[in-house]
C-alpha cells in the first residue's frame, strides 16, 4: 500500500505542478491563452481526428482520400500516433481532441515519474528523498515540457527507465522480460524516437557490462539475452518499424550543402542550457534541475566510486555533449538526418544519465569534502556572474541570473547540511524537505518560463472552432447531398491546417506530414502548387489542373462568378459552389498526358498538361501601353520598379485591355507587395473598385472574369506604399478550356462504389489508350481489368492504366503488401513466442522447479 501511495504521489505532483503553470499563465482551458503551437493544431490534432474515426471504425487505419489527393495512412500511425495512450481520446467527444491531447501528454509526464521512480528503487537508491526528487525532476525535465506539441516522442521519456531497469535485470540475474516488454513497448510507441533510445541502450549496456565483474562466458551469456531481446522486440513490431522506415526513406530532408564536420554550437552555449530558464523554443531542451549542475561534477569527484565507473560513465557522457555540438554526429543521432526544427531530440537521453549520476552522488553525500562543493558551486557562481557578457543577453538576463544564484546557493546550503552525517536528525529532515521544495520551486519556474514562450507563436484558443459550426455543417450537408468521390477546394482564408481535411472529412490536395508521398508533391510543385516534400498547399488552386484532378466543389465565403460555378447552399457565411468543369476520378487520355512539355512557368506547364502540346488556355495579355505617375528606377535586386515621387498625392499604374471570350484575369504582382497587398494597393476596373482574390500561387490574384468586353484596369498605390514593379497580366481562356474537359468528360470511368482503400468503375474505351486515375502513385495499389490482373504506369506523379478497346469494369485494391507480411511475422513470432514461454513454464511446474530464466 506504501508503495502505491508513494507511486500515485508521484504521478500526481508533476502534473498538479504543470496545471498550477497553467493557471498561472492563464492557459486554455484556464484561460485567455492558449499553446497550440505549430505542429501540435497543424499535425497532431488533425491526425489524431483520423484516428479517432478509425478506432471508432470509420476509416482506415491503412489509406485515406482526405489529405494529399490519397495517401498512405500507416506510416501517419507508426510515426506520430501509435502510442499506446492514443486510444485515451476515445474517452472524450470528437471535438474535445486537442483538449485529450494534451491529457495525454499530462498522464505520459505523470508516467515518466514513476517509471524513473521505479528505476532509482530498484537499481540505485533505497532512500525515498532522493527517489523523489530525481523522478520529479526527470518527469519535469526541460525536454518533456518542450516537446508537448509533438508528445509522441514523450512515450521514450517513460519508457527509457523501465529500458534501462531491464538492462540491470539482464547483468544481475539474467532475467530479459522487463527489457523485452520495455523495449517492445518503445518500438511500438514511436519508430523514430526508439532508434534515439536503442543507440543509447547498447552504448549504456556496454557500458555496464563492462563494469560488471563477469567472466567471458559470463558476458557473452549477457550479450546473447540482450540481442535475443532486441531481436524479438524486433520481429514483435516489424509491422510498425518496416513500412515506417520505407516511407520515410523515400524522402531526404537534410539540405545537399550541409557541412558534416562543422559544428552547431559552442561548449558556453552547451553549459548554459544547464540552467533555469534557458531553454530556447524547438531548441537544446537538457534542463533537468540546478540540482545536476551540483552533484554530476560531484560524482566525478567521489573517489567512493571505483575510477573505471567514473571513466566509463565519463567517455558515455562526453560522447552525448560532443554529439550536440558537432554536426556530424548529431545527424548520427537523429537517423542521419538533419532535423528541420526541434532540435537536439535526443536530448532527454542526456538529461536521463545526469539525473541517474545525480542520484549516485545524492546517494554518497558523506563522501563528499566542503572544499569539493565549494569548488564546484564556485565555478558555477562566476559563470552565472559572467553568464550575461559571454553569451546571449537576451536570454541570460539579469532576472534569470540571479534566479539561478539564488537556487544554486539554497541548493549548496542544503547539501552541505546533509553531508553532515553528524547533524541531528531533526535538521536533516528539515534539509531533506527543504529540498524537495526547492526542487519542486525550480522546475515549476523553469516549466512556466518554457510555456510561456510558446504562448506568443501559437493559434489563438479558438482556434479549433474559428469558423464553426457553420463550416462544419457546410461540409457535412455537401456529404449528405453527394457522395459520388469528388475533390473539394477550401478557399485559403478559411483553412487552418492543411491536414483540416482529416477533420472535416473532405477530399483535398493539402497536406502536412513527415510521412507523406514526397514524389508526389515534388510534381505538384513543378506545376506550380506551393508544395516541398513535406507538404502540399493548394492555395485558391490553379484552374486547369484542379479540373483534371476531379475538384467538383469550392467551400468560400465570397460570391463566386456564376458563369462558372453554381451555388449550391450556404450555411451562415459559408457558400458551396459546384465547379462546372471538373473531371471524375479515371478518364482515357493521349499519350503526351502530364508531360509539362519542358516548359518553365506555372501557366507555360499548365498549357502543355492535356497532351503534351502547348495550347492557349493561360495567355499573357500584352495590353495597351502601361501609363504610370511614378518615377523608374532600378532596385538593389537589379529589377525595374516604379516608385513614388515627392509630392504625387495618389500615384498609380494604369492600362487598356479587351478581353474575348470568357476569361479570368490574372495580374503577376512582385514578391514584396503580394505580401498584404490589399493594404498596399487599390484595383479599379472601368472605374469600379474591385477585390481581387490572392490565388496563394506564383504572385498571382485574381481580378475576376470577363466576357467579351474592354478592360481599363488602374493600380493605385496606398499612401504607405513606395515602389512596386509594373505588373504583367494573363487571363485564362474558359470558352476553349471547357471544350477540352466536355472531350474529356466523355470518355470518363464511371464509380460504382468506393471505399477508404477500394475502387470499381465502368468504362466504354472507343479507341486503345491509357486511363488515368488522378490517384498518387504508389506501387501498393492493385489493378484488375475485368476480373485480370493489370500492370500500371505512372503518367506524372499519378496512375496510369493502358486500356483496350471495349467496355471495361476496373477495380482497384489497395494491398501494402509489405505491412501485410510484416505483421504475419509480427503476429507468427509473438504466437511462437507465448508457446515457447508457455512450455517452459509447464515444464517447470511439473519438474517441480522454480520457473526457468530467461
Amino acid at each position: 500500500m506504501k508503495k502505491l501511495l508513494d507511486s500515485l504521489g508521484l504521478f500526481t505532483i508533476p502534473i498538479l505542478i504543470i496545471i498550477a503553470v497553467f493557471l498561472r499563465l492563464d492557459i486554455t482551458p484556464f484561460g485567455g491563452n492558449s499553446i497550440w503551437y505549430i505542429d501540435l493544431p497543424q499535425q497532431m490534432t488533425m491526425f489524431y481526428n483520423h484516428l479517432y474515426d478509425v478506432l471508432k471504425g470509420n476509416a482506415s487505419p491503412i489509406y485515406t482520400w482526405n489529405y494529399g489527393m490519397g495517401t498512405s495512412f500507416w506510416a501517419t500511425i507508426a510515426y506520430y500516433l501509435s502510442s499506446p495512450l492514443s486510444i485515451l481520446i476515445l474517452l472524450f467527444p470528437r471535438s474535445f481532441i486537442p483538449f485529450s491531447i494534451l491529457v495525454i501528454w499530462l498522464i505520459k509526464i505523470g508516467l515518466s515519474s514513476v517509471t524513473m521512480a521505479y528505476l532509482l528503487r530498484k537499481h540505485f537508491t533505497p532512500q525515498r528523498w532522493i527517489i523523489f526528487i530525481f523522478s520529479i525532476s526527470y518527469a519535469l525535465m526541460s525536454y518533456s515540457i518542450t516537446y508537448y506539441f509533438l508528445p509522441m516522442w514523450i512515450d521514450a521519456v517513460y519508457l527509457l527507465p523501465i529500458i534501462i531497469a531491464g538492462v540491470h535485470e539482464i547483468l544481475k540475474s539474467e532475467r530479459s522480460h522487463i527489457f523485452l516488454i520495455g523495449l517492445t513497448l518503445m518500438f511500438f510507441a514511436n519508430f523514430y524516437i526508439s532508434y534515439m533510445v536503442g543507440l543509447f541502450v547498447f552504448l549504456y549496456f556496454v557500458g555496464e557490462l563492462y563494469l560488471h565483474s563477469l567472466g567471458k562466458k559470463e558476458r557473452l551469456k549477457r550479450f546473447f539475452l540482450f540481442f535475443k531481446s532486441v531481436i524479438l522486440a524486433f520481429l514483435f513490431t516489424c509491422f510498425i518499424t518496416i513500412p515506417t522506415f520505407l516511407e520515410l526513406r523515400k524522402n531526404k530532408y537534410t539540405a545537399a550543402d550541409v557541412n558534416e564536420l562543422s559544428y552547431l554550437l559552442n561548449p558556453l552555449d552547451l553549459y548554459g542550457s544547464f540552467f533555469n530558464g534557458t531553454t530556447i523554443i524547438q531548441n537544446l531542451s537538457i534542463y533537468a534541475g540546478v540540482g545536476v549542475i551540483l552533484l554530476v561534477p560531484l560524482y566525478f569527484l567521489n573517489k567512493t566510486f571505483p575510477v573505471k565507473e567514473r571513466v566509463v560513465y565519463g567517455f558515455l557522457l562526453g560522447f552525448l555533449l560532443y554529439s550536440m555540438t558537432f554536426t556530424f554526429l548529431n545527424m548520427a543521432w537523429h537517423v542521419f538526418e538533419l532535423p528541420n526544427g526541434a532540435h537536439y531530440r535526443y536530448a532527454f537521453i542526456v538529461s536521463f544519465l545526469m539525473i541517474i549520476l545525480s542520484v549516485k552522488a545524492a546517494g554518497e553525500l558523506e563522501w563528499i569534502t566542503m572544499r569539493q562543493i565549494i569548488g564546484v558551486a564556485g565555478v558555477n557562481l562566476v559563470f552565472l556572474s559572467l553568464a550575461n557578457k559571454l553569451l546571449d543577453g537576451n536570454i541570460y538576463t539579469l532576472w534569470l541570473i540571479n534566479k539561478n544564484l539564488f537556487i544554486l546557493v539554497a541548493l549548496t546550503i542544503l547539501i552541505v547540511v546533509l553531508m553532515n552525517k553528524k547533524g541531528s536528525i531533526l535538521l536533516h529532515t528539515f534539509a531533506k524537505m527543504g529540498l524537495c521544495l526547492l526542487i519542486l520551486v525550480d522546475l515549476g519556474m523553469n516549466s512556466q518560463t518554457i510555456l510561456r514562450n510558446y504562448i506568443s507563436p501559437s493559434h489563438p484558443v479558438n482556434w479549433y472552432d474559428v469558423h464553426n459550426p457553420s463550416y462544419e455543417k457546410a461540409f457535412n450537408r455537401l456529404q449528405e447531398m453527394d457522395d459520388s468521390f469528388y475533390r473539394t477546394k477550401v478557399d485559403p482564408s478559411l483553412v487552418t491546417t492543411l491536414n483540416e481535411s482529416l477533420r472535416y472529412k473532405y477530399k483535398g490536395m493539402g497536406i502536412y506530414t513527415s510521412t507523406g508521398n514526397g514524389e508526389h508533391n515534388l510534381f505538384l510543385r513543378e506545376l506550380g502548387y506551393a508544395a516541398n516534400s513535406r507538404a502540399a498547399n493548394m492555395g485558391n488552386g490553379i484552374f486547369l489542373s484542379d479540373a483534371l484532378f476531379g475538384f467538383k466543389y469550392v467551400v468560400t465565403t465570397s460570391e463566386l462568378d456564376e458563369r462558372i460555378y453554381t451555388k449550391m447552399f450556404q450555411e451562415g457565411n459559408i457558400m458551396v459552389y459546384r465547379i462546372h468543369m471538373n473531371l471524375p476520378l479515371g478518364y482515357m487520355v493521349d499519350q503526351g498526358f502530364m508531360n509539362k512539355g519542358g516548359e518553365k512557368g506555372m501557366f507555360n506547364i499548365q498549357n502543355h498538361l492535356m497532351d503534351g502540346e502547348e495550347a492557349s488556355y493561360y495567355e499573357k495579355q500584352n495590353p495597351e501601353a502601361i501609363l504610370h505617375s511614378l518615377e523608374e528606377v532600378v532596385n538593389e535586386a537589379g529589377k525595374k520598379v516604379v516608385q513614388r515621387e515627392s509630392g504625387n498625392g495618389t500615384p498609380s499604374i494604369e492600362t487598356n485591355m479587351t478581353i474575348s471570350d470568357t476569361r479570368e484575369l490574372y495580374m503577376n504582382l512582385d514578391a514584396e507587395t503580394i505580401q498584404n497587398f490589399e493594404e498596399k494597393i487599390n484595383i479599379l476596373i472601368n472605374g469600379a473598385e474591385v477585390r481581387p482574390q490572392n490565388m496563394g500561387l506564383g504572385g498571382f490574384i485574381s481580378l475576376g472574369t470577363y466576357e467579351d468586353e474592354s478592360l481599363n484596369i488602374r493600380v493605385q498605390l496606398e499612401k504607405d506604399t513606395q515602389t512596386m514593379q509594373i505588373p504583367s497580366f494573363y487571363t485564362l481562356n474558359y470558352s476553349e478550356l471547357e471544350k477540352a474537359i466536355n472531350g474529356l468528360q466523355n470518355k470518363a470511368l464511371e464509380i460504382k462504389e468506393y471505399s477508404d482503400t477500394q475502387v470499381t468503375g465502368e468504362i466504354i474505351v472507343q479507341d486503345k489508350g491509357t486511363l488515368f486515375l488522378s490517384i498518387p502513385y504508389d506501387e501498393n495499389w492493385k489493378v484488375t481489368v475485368d476480373g485480370e490482373n493489370a500492370e500500371y504506369e505512372k503518367v506524372g506523379s499519378f496512375i496510369g492504366v493502358p486500356l483496350s478497346e471495349g467496355t471495361h469494369t476496373v477495380h482497384l485494391e489497395y494491398v501494402p503488401k509489405i505491412l501485410y507480411m510484416t505483421m504475419a511475422i509480427s503476429g507468427l513470432s509473438l504466437l511462437l513466442y507465448l508457446v515457447f514461454l508457455g512450455r517452459r513454464i509447464l515444464f517447470a511446474r511439473k519438474s517441480h522447479v522454480p520457473t526457468v530464466r530467461e
